[in-house]
C-alpha cells in the first residue's frame, strides 16, 4: 500500500510539475510575441506608408517626381507581376528586381513608398507573406505590411 501511495505522490508531483512548465512556456511565448510586434512597430516609427494598392503603385509609376519613375518599364512591369494582394493590400513582392536598378538611397526612398523603413526592410527581406500575418523564409521576396 505504501508504494502505492509513494507512486501515486511522483506521479502527482510530476504532472503538477509538468503543467506548471507549459504555463510558463506559453507565458514566455506571449512576452515573445509582444516583442517581435513592438519591434515591427519601432522599425517603422516614423514611416508613413503611401503605397498600399497596385492602383498607387501605378500613381507614383507616372508621376515624374517620385523613385517608382526611375524605374525601367520592363522592371515595373516584372514587379508589379510579382505582387500579390489581400484584400485589395500588397502583401509580398520581389525586391531583387528593384535593387538591381536603384541606387542604395533610391531603393531605401522606394521601400518607404511601402512602410518600410530602412531596418524593415532589412529584417524583412527574404521573407514572402504565405499567409495573414505568416512571413516564412523564401528568396528574392519581402513581406510588407500589408501581411
Amino acid at each position: 500500500m505504501k508504494k502505492l501511495f509513494n507512486g501515486t505522490l511522483i506521479f502527482t508531483i510530476l504532472i503538477f510539475a509538468f503543467s506548471c512548465s507549459d504555463a510558463e512556456s506559453n507565458i514566455l511565448e506571449d512576452q515573445s510575441i509582444k516583442k517581435v510586434v513592438k519591434s515591427k512597430e519601432e522599425l517603422n516609427k516614423g514611416v508613413i506608408q503611401e503605397i498600399f494598392t497596385l492602383s498607387d503603385f501605378e500613381r507614383y509609376a507616372i508621376d515624374k517626381n517620385s523613385v517608382v519613375s526611375k524605374l525601367s518599364g520592363e522592371t515595373k512591369s516584372e514587379f508589379i507581376k510579382s505582387m500579390e494582394f489581400r484584400d485589395g493590400i500588397i502583401t509580398t513582392a520581389n525586391y531583387v528586381i528593384i535593387e538591381s536598378e536603384l541606387s542604395a538611397m533610391d531603393n531605401e526612398e522606394f521601400w518607404l513608398l511601402f512602410g518600410m523603413s530602412k531596418l524593415a526592410y532589412e529584417d524583412y527581406k527574404e521573407y514572402k507573406c504565405t499567409s495573414p500575418h505568416n512571413c516564412e523564409k523564401r528568396t528574392r521576396y519581402i513581406c510588407l505590411t500589408g501581411c
